[in-house]
């Protein structure tokens, strides 16, 4: 009976060992492991970048300046040229039937004698006359533009701008999505179950590489009750990685430990991110089209 009882207690102390080592936080040099998605949203409509936009200005002032009438052919002309022996030469086409190019010819200059007579004529503007209907509509469209602007759950808005996912967890301040390592799951299974819990269920995006870009260290305080003297525990250590969200795919945040979302842009958040973490986090992201 006692051995019996000393088997069982052996039995359950091991259950709850293995159950405690599974469950547990990853600690690594004194430091607790979590990991940070930085979702993006890609702008939805194309816009020149600045450093493009001051190089082809730069461009066609030199061009202007120094009057170069260069002109480099196309690939169609070029592979024309190489392959001439392949096609038929204009001169053996207008040997071989004249009449039909005399035709042709005198037809070419009717048009162009038409196009240019239309062009000296008063400046007539072809567009369509704009009712008040299209009018209308267009009014429609920019108010109901503005609103989504304004719409930070709404990832259609600034259509212009990349947009970063916030979410607000209950008494904390806004920050990327964050959540435990837990000791045997890798990272990607870290993120997927990420997604599940707190962005929404089978929710997947474009996960961009198997490195984090950056980390961060968040020291604990020195009398804090994470602070013991046998096993001391300095503070958090942060990986952040990469996603891309997938138009196709819907965000319906709906989570117990979310308090609220948003979808904001670069400017929005500098104001709603901690300064330490924008300057260690936003800013060691290689968008090029935001310099």
């Amino acid at each position: 009976m006692l051995t019996c009882n000393l088997q069982n207690a052996c039995r359950l102390r091991f259950i709850r060992w293995n159950y405690k080592s599974f469950s547990t936080l990853s600690e690594h040099c004194g430091w607790h492991l979590k990991v940070s998605l930085c979702l993006e949203r890609q702008p939805l409509e194309y816009s020149e970048n600045e450093v493009d936009r001051l190089f082809r200005e730069f461009h066609e002032s030199w061009t202007l300046k120094t009057n170069n009438g260069l002109k480099i052919p196309s690939l169609e002309t070029i592979e024309r040229k190489i392959t001439h022996k392949l096609a038929r030469s204009k001169e053996r086409e207008t040997a071989e039937n004249p009449h039909d190019s005399i035709d042709s010819t005198s037809d070419d200059t009717e048009k162009d004698d038409l196009e240019s007579l239309l062009s000296g004529e008063l400046n007539i503007n072809l567009l369509p006359r704009r009712t008040r209907r299209v009018l209308q509509k267009d009014a429609a469209k920019t108010v109901s533009k503005l609103s989504v602007d304004h719409d930070l759950h709404n990832v259609n808005r600034k259509p212009t701008s990349w947009l970063f996912l916030l979410l607000k967890y209950k008494n904390e301040q806004w920050s990327l999505p964050i959540t435990d390592l837990y000791y045997g799951d890798s990272v990607r299974q870290t993120l997927v179950r990420l997604c599940d819990e707190q962005i929404c269920d089978s929710y997947r995006p474009y996960f961009i590489g198997y490195s984090p870009f950056t980390h961060q260290k968040l020291l604990f305080e020195s009398n804090g009750p994470n602070n013991d003297l046998n096993n001391p525990i300095h503070g958090l250590k942060v990986f952040y990685y990469r996603a891309r969200h997938i138009p196709s795919c819907n965000v319906s945040i709906n989570s117990d430990m979310v308090e609220d979302y948003a979808w904001c842009t670069i400017d929005e958040l500098e104001s709603k991110l901690d300064r330490f973490k924008f300057n260690k986090v936003i800013n060691t992201l290689p968008l090029f089209n935001l310099i």
